[in-house]
């Protein structure tokens, strides 16, 4: 189904990846999944990324990328995106947020962005 295109189920191969869950735990795979389907609108998928931008696992260490994907997410309404984009957001400085902001803008220009899952 991921090799298909499905976002649920990419962004459930990177979680699969990033966790270690019934595959050789490899963030560089998770947070390709991942891209895959947020490009597709996966909020999941999005603040799967902003974690992994933050830790800089399976990508370069960045704030302003873990801000973008956070932000992105928390569109959704869903409380933990919320908080995760919160926390990020508290130890950015005013012209870092605006940054952040509007990497988050350009990439919702050209990409669909989904409600939050159902739990």
């Amino acid at each position: 189904a991921a090799g298909q295109g499905l976002p649920d189920a990419q962004y459930y191969m990177g979680y699969r990846y990033e966790h270690g869950k019934g595959i050789a735990q490899s963030y560089t795979e998770a947070a390709r999944w991942y891209l895959k389907a947020a490009e597709q609108g996966n909020v999941s998928a999005m603040d799967g990324l902003g974690g992994l931008s933050l830790a800089g696992h399976g990508m370069p260490q960045n704030q302003l990328e873990a801000y973008k994907w956070f932000n992105l997410a928390a569109v959704s309404g869903a409380p933990e995106f919320v908080a995760n984009r919160d926390r990020v957001a508290a130890g950015l400085t005013p012209a870092q947020l605006a940054e952040g902001q509007r990497l988050a803008s350009e990439w919702a220009k050209h990409h669909p962005i989904g409600k939050a899952p159902t739990p």
